[in-house]
């Protein structure tokens, strides 16, 4: 009986276990195996001036059918020197790069997950005796939309992360202000402060035919929406002739309607995604 109460108990913990490591997807700067000649850095520090620095968002998988939170296989400022010492060479010099993090963030959507977003926002500065230059910065989005997406997301989000680091290191600071280390921290206080009143991204109505007219704010088509005791009841499209035309969901890439957008199910109907 002791036996068996040991055995059960095992696989309970074995169990747990795998549960566990299936709760999180883990985020890392993989390795190029290029190098980069003639760098003009050769160490990089970091700083994480996010609002919430424990979190980077979440996916989901078909597998595990839930929200998983996505977390740094190890922490960012090790990846990041670890890319550092990857990339360069012999060549390098000791110029000190200084890595400012201020949005970082996954997000995976829709009927299928099929929808992914990647949100980055960075500064990169130079660092000469306690004293700080710009020398590139980086805001922007990923939209990758495919079957199951987390896999793809994660590894477009590595890559955006080391072309901005590793086309910066040819760079020279681009303008001749000088930032002290507290000057550096008030632009957290201002990423903050600006992350805290953001009401979101505002977003055009209209239908969409493909990425690029998304991309761009730009509808192919404007719509006229009804609704029905508060819920969509009919959609229609205005076509080049001013005319209205029911809408087929299959035929469009997605759409937006009040800051939200919608996107087609193989259902015959529309999804709503929420933009978190």
């Amino acid at each position: 009986m002791k036996n068996t109460i040991t055995l059960l108990l095992t696989l309970f913990a074995l169990t747990t276990a795998v549960s566990a490591q299936q709760l999180v997807a883990n985020f890392s700067i993989n390795l190029p195996a290029y190098k980069i000649q003639n760098s003009l850095y050769n160490k990089i520090d970091f700083i994480d001036s996010r609002i919430d620095v424990t979190n980077l968002g979440t996916v989901q998988t078909n597998e595990s059918l839930l929200v998983t939170p996505v977390v740094p296989s190890v922490h960012l400022s090790t990846q990041l020197k670890n890319l550092l010492q990857a990339v360069v060479d012999s060549t390098a010099e000791h110029g000190e790069l200084l890595f400012q993090l201020t949005k970082l963030r996954f997000q995976v959507e829709g009927a299928k997950n099929e929808f992914g977003y990647f949100f980055l926002k960075a500064n990169l500065f130079s660092k000469t005796n306690r004293t700080y230059r710009t020398i590139n910065s980086i805001d922007t989005s990923i939209l990758v939309r495919q079957p199951e997406v987390a896999g793809t997301l994660l590894l477009n989000a590595s890559a955006a992360i080391i072309q901005f680091v590793t086309s910066s290191l040819s760079l020279t600071p681009d303008d001749s202000t000088v930032y002290t280390l507290d000057d550096v921290l008030r632009i957290e206080m201002s990423e903050k402060d600006h992350e805290l009143h953001d009401t979101g991204i505002a977003l055009v109505d209209g239908v969409y035919f493909n990425h690029e007219t998304f991309a761009k704010q730009k509808p192919d088509r404007k719509i006229e929406v009804k609704l029905k005791d508060g819920f969509i009841s009919r959609i229609d499209i205005i076509d080049d002739k001013n005319k209205r035309v029911r809408m087929n969901p299959q035929e469009v890439y997605l759409m937006v309607y009040k800051n939200t957008i919608y996107i087609p199910t193989d259902y015959g109907g529309l999804y709503p995604l929420i933009l978190k």
